[in-house]
């Protein structure tokens, strides 16, 4: 892996798609075989889930067009779930039809959401909101998210 794989004077150069398997596997490490050949083991990363994921829409309503995030005029969505391991950038989809602010890639506050999260110990966090990147239907929450804790988030 660190250096290339030279066969006949040729380096081969590759790429892959992987997807995540439904539960991390007992052995979670990736190995490269060529021609019987094979790389030493190399530790995967923990797979990073949400569990018991829920959306509540507040109304059955559109955002109103050119609305921001948090506005009076804004559709509330709460969002709920449980991290499975520590991250520090949640990006939520949105339907076609909702959208996060005008579209033009656009930095913000986090004005008006909310969000709480409540550990295993029955602990409540409630993470800053410092930096939001709303791209239309994407919205990046930059934030501190920590594994085993069941999180509120309302937008």
């Amino acid at each position: 892996w660190l250096t290339p794989l030279e066969r006949g004077g040729v380096v081969y150069a590759m790429s892959i798609t992987v997807t995540n398997p439904a539960t991390e596997p007992a052995t979670n490490v990736w190995t490269l075989e060529v021609d019987e050949q094979a790389s030493q083991t190399i530790p995967a990363a923990p797979l990073q889930r949400f569990l018991d994921v829920s959306l509540v829409l507040a109304q059955d309503a559109l955002r109103l067009p050119d609305s921001v995030v948090g506005g009076s005029t804004s559709n509330r969505v709460a969002i709920g779930f449980t991290a499975t391991v520590e991250a520090t950038l949640l990006r939520v989809y949105a339907a076609s039809s909702y959208t996060f602010g005008s579209g033009n890639g656009t930095d913000t506050a986090c004005h008006g959401m909310l969000l709480e999260g409540v550990g295993p110990n029955s602990d409540s966090t409630f993470p800053t909101l410092n930096l939001c990147h709303a791209d239309g239907e994407v919205i990046d929450i930059y934030i501190q998210l920590l594994a085993d804790y069941t999180y509120a988030l309302e937008l």
